[in-house]
């Protein structure tokens, strides 16, 4: 009995710490946008990018036999041509509708993409890179960070919460039984 306490004692000290919410919601934050949105290779790209047209040679997850104009998540594969001549293809998962048109599975179009010189492989839709540096920080940091902190102490409060009306329908049982 006097582990178990102990035990409890132990995390409810680590979920009350600040080093702990911290921990976690760098992991919910990396979890959330470090997918997609992997916000310090698009500071590089911001920061190093060089533009060039690409061609977009396939969306997967389509039907190529039917026209799609929802705004799902898909992976756009495109190739191009570094500024060292070397033919580069590459995918990025996007919810961006590139064209005007509904989009087809074989699309074969142009878009712009900014690469870094250094490493063409590390490539992007211009069109889901930040304008400035402090678009970037406020986009991607300052609000990514924002929605993901309210986000994980909702969950944090709720859960509080839900463990205290467990305390206190305890105590209501005992007191009942006595």
């Amino acid at each position: 009995m006097q582990i178990r306490m102990n035990i409890n004692n132990i995390k409810l000290a680590l979920t009350n710490s600040p080093l702990f919410d911290g921990f976690a919601i760098l992991i919910l934050y990396y979890f959330f946008f470090g997918f997609v949105q992997n916000p310090i290779r698009e500071f590089r790209l911001l920061q190093n990018g060089t533009k060039q047209m690409a061609t977009v040679d396939y969306i997967d997850g389509l039907d190529s036999n039917k026209s799609n104009s929802t705004f799902l998540m898909h992976p756009y594969n495109y190739s191009f041509v570094s500024v060292d001549g070397k033919k580069i293809k590459s995918s990025q998962w996007i919810f961006l509708n590139l064209q005007d048109q509904p989009v087809t599975a074989k699309p074969k179009f142009s878009a712009n993409i900014t690469y870094l010189n250094s490493n063409p492989n590390v490539s992007q839709f211009t069109s889901t890179i930040s304008t400035s540096y402090s678009d970037f920080f406020f986009r991607r940091v300052l609000l990514s960070f924002l929605f993901v902190s309210i986000l994980y102490f909702l969950v944090k409060l709720s859960l509080i919460i839900d463990y205290k009306e467990r305390q206190m329908e305890k105590q209501f049982i005992q007191i009942s039984l006595n």
